[in-house]
């Protein structure tokens, strides 16, 4: 992530697994403090301290300076508004499908112990109708 914030650039790299996200921040006109520990050797900085900092800044540049594409104050919440609104939605409809493929694998899986070709065909082809309704159902109920 490259932000320009005053003249100075910031870098935040974000990588991680899915039950832990690690952080760190290059300001390069900051200069890096190194702390030391008793058996004299490096720690690593502060990096919520300088993700904080880097946070603090950007607020101020926004106060300052307005938004980058010149929206006003109550413009920004608006928008910021609608966009928590349409990511609500979409978490649903996330959810929705995620749980209608793992009950469609669930009984794939299933299926599999099912040796007539025409009676499984019949099982899947049902499996699928199940969830395309319950999907259309829902869709008409949220509209």
């Amino acid at each position: 992530m490259d932000s320009s914030m005053g003249g100075s650039r910031c870098e935040m790299y974000i990588f991680g697994s899915k039950n832990t996200t690690y952080c760190f921040t290059s300001i390069p006109d900051t200069p890096k403090k190194r702390l030391k520990d008793e058996n004299n050797t490096r720690c690593s900085t502060n990096l919520v301290g300088k993700f904080t900092q880097s946070v603090r800044r950007i607020v101020q540049d926004v106060k300052d300076e307005g938004t980058a594409t010149g929206a006003s104050k109550e413009e920004v919440i608006d928008t910021n508004e609608r966009l928590r609104a349409v990511r609500v939605r979409m978490d649903e409809s996330y959810d929705t499908a995620k749980k209608a493929l793992v009950g469609l694998m669930g009984k794939y899986n299933e299926s599999k112990s099912v040796h007539n070709i025409f009676q499984r065909y019949n099982m899947l082809k049902a499996m699928i109708k199940v969830i395309v309704l319950s999907i259309n159902i829902k869709n008409n109920s949220s509209k």
